[in-house]
C-alpha cells in the first residue's frame, strides 16, 4: 500500500497541494485526473523526490519515502516528453538505469533481450530517439522505466503528445502492460476518457484539492459532489431556482422535484439519461412514466458526432444537452423527422431516479 497523508506544497503564496490524502493498493492503476495547474504533476514530482513537501508523509509498505533520495525510493518516472537520451541508441537508453545500479553485463544482456521482446522493439536496438516514431519512443520510455523492476511507476501524461488514433492504440497497450506486470501505476492525465479507460481508481484534483477518489464507474454514475459531476463527463447541472417550461398538463412530479428539495441545491443529469419525443403521448409506453418529469422545449442546436448526436434543447430559461444514440434513435416508434432541424418543438423526459442533487458551491 502507498499512503499519502496530509500532503501540502506551496510555491510562494500559491497553494499547490492542500492536505492530500490517498491510499493506493498494491498493483492498482491509479489515475490522477484534473485540469492543467491543479497540482497533479507536482504531486507526482514530490513522490519521485524531485520536489520537497512542505508537510505530510508518503509511506510505501509503512516505510517513509520523504527522507530517501530519488534513486532509493524504488520508483520509476515516465515523463510527458519521454526524456530519452538523444546521444544514446535505443538499447543504451533502456539499460541506462541498470548500469547506474552496476549490474553485470550478463544481467544487463538478459534483461535487455526480455524488454525488447516484451515491448516489441526487437531489431531497433541501434536506432537513436530521433529515428523512432512517437509510439516507439513511448515504448522505449516504458521499457527503461521497467528495467530496474520498480515497485511503483509514475507516468506524467505520457500519451498527450501523440495523435488521437495512436493514443488509443497505446492506451490499450498500457492496460495490457499493467495486466501482465502487476506493477502499481500512478498516472497523471487531464484527459477524462483516458482516465476512465485506464484507471482501476481515479483521483480527481481541482485547485490543489483531491475532491473525489474511487472507481471510474462509481464516480461517473454516482458523483459524490457537484465539482465531480461538473468535471467528469458531460452533465446537465441546473439550479433548482431556474425556471423551466412544464408540459401543458399539471405535473405533480415537476412540483415535487423543484419544491421538495431545499433551496440552494443543483440538479444534475447526464445527457444520455434524457429522452426526446415529438409529443407527450410518446412517453406513455414507458412503464416508469410516473417517475418522470416531462418538459416542453425547442431544439436550439444539433451536433452529429458519428455514433450519436447531441441536441441542445431550451425549456424556459434552462438549457439541456441530450445525447441520442443513433441505433436507439432509429428504433424509436415515432417519427424521426422531429430531430431533423433546429427550431423543432419537442418534449423532454427526466427520470427522477437518474437525477442527482448537490449543494451549490
Amino acid at each position: 500500500m502507498l499512503e499519502l497523508v496530509g500532503l501540502k506544497k506551496s510555491f510562494g503564496s500559491t497553494k499547490v497541494l492542500q492536505d492530500i490524502q490517498i491510499n493506493i493498493e498494491e498493483g492498482c492503476f491509479y489515475c490522477l485526473l484534473g485540469p492543467s495547474g491543479c497540482g497533479k504533476t507536482t504531486l507526482l514530482r514530490c513522490l519521485a523526490g524531485l520536489e520537497k513537501l512542505d508537510s505530510g508523509e508518503m509511506r510505501h509498505d509503512g516505510k517513509e519515502l520523504g527522507p530517501l533520495p530519488s534513486h532509493k525510493r524504488g520508483l520509476s518516472l515516465v515523463f510527458q516528453n519521454y526524456a530519452l537520451w538523444p546521444h544514446l541508441n535505443l538499447a543504451e537508453n533502456i539499460v541506462y538505469g541498470l548500469r547506474v545500479q552496476k549490474q553485470t553485463e550478463h544481467q544487463i544482456e538478459i534483461k535487455l533481450k526480455q524488454l525488447l521482446q516484451t515491448y516489441r522493439l526487437e531489431g531497433l536496438e541501434k536506432r537513436f530517439p530521433n529515428e523512432l516514431s512517437g509510439g516507439q519512443q513511448q515504448r522505449v520510455a516504458l521499457a527503461r522505466a521497467m528495467a530496474i523492476d520498480p515497485k511503483i511507476i509514475l507516468m506524467d501524461e505520457p500519451l498527450s503528445n501523440l495523435d488521437a488514433n495512436l493514443r488509443k492504440a497505446l492506451r490499450r497497450e498500457l492496460k495490457e502492460f499493467h495486466r501482465q506486470s502487476g506493477t502499481t501505476v500512478i498516472y497523471v492525465t487531464h484527459d477524462q476518457e483516458e482516465a476512465l479507460a485506464l484507471g482501476d481508481q481515479i483521483g480527481l484534483m481541482l485547485n490543489g484539492v483531491l475532491v473525489a477518489s474511487g472507481k471510474p464507474e462509481s464516480l461517473y454514475d454516482r458523483p459524490p459532489n457537484l465539482a465531480t459531476a461538473q468535471f467528469l463527463g458531460e452533465m446537465n447541472c441546473l439550479s433548482l431556482g431556474l425556471e423551466v417550461e412544464p408540459r401543458n398538463s399539471s405535473s405533480q412530479q415537476l412540483g415535487s422535484l423543484f419544491t421538495a428539495i431545499e433551496s440552494g441545491r443543483s440538479l444534475c443529469i447526464r445527457p444520455e439519461h434524457l429522452t426526446l419525443a415529438s409529443a407527450e403521448k410518446d412517453f406513455s409506453v414507458e412503464k416508469d412514466f410516473q417517475q418522470s418529469v416531462v418538459l416542453k422545449g425547442q431544439i436550439e442546436a444539433i451536433e452529429f458526432l458519428g455514433s450519436h448526436s447531441t441536441y441542445l434543447v431550451v425549456s424556459g430559461a434552462a438549457k439541456f444537452q441530450v445525447r441520442l444514440n443513433h441505433k436507439e434513435r432509429n428504433s424509436q416508434s415515432h417519427s424521426q423527422s422531429i430531430y431533423s432541424k433546429i427550431g423543432d418543438s419537442v418534449f423532454l423526459s427526466l427520470k427522477l431516479d437518474q437525477c442527482h442533487f448537490y449543494p451549490e458551491n
